[in-house]
């Protein structure tokens, strides 16, 4: 009954949004009259402290999912430390120098964050959602649970607006983690200091330039071939369609 439900409701707003489109686009309706109490919070909020520590690499490696974390965050700490390496080739001979002083990383497994109004509006509420980074675990009664490292609309370039996907890029988190002083000491040697939480993620294709033409919406489809596999499941799909 609860999936339904969820189906239903979003079937429902789908519906709206169409509406919404083939009106026009109207703008929102003045609610200034209404005066209702709204509170504006902090985009981003996380733990004071790390979900866990002292987690190995060769765990992030494979039970994170994190497969390309070492070459990846190599690559990283050369560019920062050398912003004017041209080339990937560059790039690369650089990172291939540095080793990582640390075995054993922090990591979060929930990211909090407030949305401001799609249309701009002062008066309206942020809406709170999360971001959810867990490896497979089992649960207090002894159940398996599946991993779940969700997906995200990412501000890319900094140029994203209140609609419309230009700027915006979808990637899968994989892992949340922070860095200690000595170790941020040791691998950046130059002006740059690395933001207190950093995260390994995997890049979709980007956005088309335009959308669907019969919907006027931009679509995430997988491509299959004649039927969908059955062993396909709602934590593992991402995977399986690499």
């Amino acid at each position: 009954m609860t999936k339904w439900l969820e189906r239903k409701e979003k079937i429902y707003f789908h519906e709206r949004y169409i509406a919404w489109r083939l009106v026009g686009e109207p703008g929102p309706t003045d609610t200034s009259a209404q005066k209702p109490d709204f509170i504006h919070r902090p985009h981003l909020q996380m733990t004071r402290h790390p979900t866990m520590r002292g987690v190995p690499l060769t765990t992030i490696l494979t039970q994170y999912k994190a497969t390309f974390f070492v070459s990846a965050f190599s690559r990283y700490v050369a560019f920062k430390n050398d912003p004017s390496l041209a080339t990937v080739a560059q790039l690369e001979r650089r990172a291939a120098d540095i080793s990582l002083p640390f075995n054993t990383l922090s990591v979060f497994h929930n990211i909090k964050f407030w949305n401001a109004d799609a249309h701009g509006r002062e008066e309206i509420s942020d809406l709170l959602d999360a971001v959810h980074i867990k490896p497979k675990r089992t649960d207090h009664r002894g159940r398996s649970v599946p991993p779940r490292f969700d997906t995200v609309i990412v501000n890319e370039d900094g140029n994203g607006q209140h609609s419309g996907v230009f700027g915006y890029r979808v990637a899968q988190v994989f892992l949340v983690f922070t860095l200690p002083n000595n170790v941020i000491a040791s691998l950046f040697t130059g002006a740059f200091q690395p933001p207190k939480h950093l995260a390994y993620v995997e890049w979709f294709t980007p956005f088309k330039n335009a959308p669907e033409p019969h919907h006027k919406i931009v679509h995430l489809f997988p491509q299959w071939g004649r039927a969908v596999p059955r062993e396909w499941t709602s934590a593992s799909v991402l995977e399986d369609l690499h």
